[in-house]
C-alpha cells in the first residue's frame, strides 16, 4: 500500500489540476450553464485535499495519517475501524464517501442533542437537532452546485485512493511472480526451497544420535 504522503501528494496534485482543467475548460469550451465558477472549482479542490487529509478511505485502519490529523477528536472513527481493511464501505467512491459523512454526522449528533437537553431538557433536544439539520440541508440547498462539486472532490479523492493501491499492490504482485534468473549458458535454474523445520520428536531424535556417533580420535 502506498505511504501516505504518496496519497497525499497525488491528491494535491489532482486539486490543481481540477481548479487548472476546469478554469481551462471554461474560457475555450462553450459549456453553456455547466460552465464552472472559481467558487465551484475551488471547492472541488477542496474537497479533495480535505477527502485526503481528514477523510480518507484508511480511516478504517486502526493507525493512519489521517486519523492521526483529527488530533483529540480521533476518538470518534473508532467504531469505524471495524469495518474490514479495504472493504466497499470505506474504499469504493460515493459509497465510502457517504458512508463517512453520514458516520460523521451521526456522532455529532449528540452534540446539539445535549446542549438542548443541558438547557431546556426533551424540548430543547428536539428543537435544537432540527435546527441542525435544517441548517445542514438549507445551506445545501441553497448552494447546490457547489455542494455537489465539494462532493465530488471527495469522491474524487477515494478513486485516486483506490487507484493508488491496486496499481502498488499489482505491481508487488508481478514482483514476487518475477521468474527466476536464467544461468549463463543453461536452463533456468529452479527456486530455492527452504527446508520444512524440524519437529520437536525430530530434533531429540538427531540429538540421540550424535551423543551415540564415536568421538573422533587423533
Amino acid at each position: 500500500m502506498p505511504s501516505g504522503n504518496t496519497h497525499t501528494s497525488i491528491a494535491t496534485l489532482a486539486a490543481v489540476a481540477v481548479f487548472a482543467g476546469g478554469a481551462a475548460a471554461g474560457l475555450y469550451l462553450d459549456l453553456g450553464k455547466w460552465t464552472p465558477s472559481v467558487i465551484e472549482l475551488g471547492a472541488a479542490s477542496v474537497g479533495v485535499i480535505i477527502g485526503d487529509l481528514f477523510l480518507s478511505p484508511d480511516l478504517d485502519g486502526a493507525a493512519s495519517n489521517a486519523k492521526r490529523r483529527w488530533g483529540p477528536l480521533r476518538f470518534i472513527w473508532r467504531l469505524y475501524e471495524k469495518l474490514p481493511h479495504r472493504s466497499p464501505l470505506s474504499h469504493w467512491p460515493i459509497l465510502g464517501d457517504a458512508g463517512r459523512l453520514v458516520y460523521l454526522s451521526a456522532v455529532l449528533a449528540p452534540i446539539p442533542v445535549g446542549t438542548g437537553l443541558a438547557r431546556d431538557g426533551l424540548q430543547g433536544a428536539m428543537l435544537d437537532t432540527f435546527w441542525a439539520v435544517d441548517r445542514a440541508s438549507a445551506m445545501i440547498l441553497a448552494y447546490p452546485r457547489e455542494s455537489g462539486a465539494a462532493f465530488a472532490g471527495l469522491c474524487l479523492a477515494t478513486f485516486l485512493h483506490g487507484v493508488a493501491d491496486w496499481v502498488v499492490s499489482e505491481g508487488k504482485k508481478m514482483v514476487d511472480y518475477e521468474a527466476p534468473a536464467r544461468p549463463k549458458g543453461g536452463r533456468p535454474g529452479k527456486r530455492a526451497v527452504n527446508p520444512a523445520p524440524m519437529s520437536r520428536k525430530q530434533q531429540e531424535r538427531l540429538a540421540r544420535e550424535e551423543r551415540r556417533r564415536p568421538a573422533n580420535v587423533g
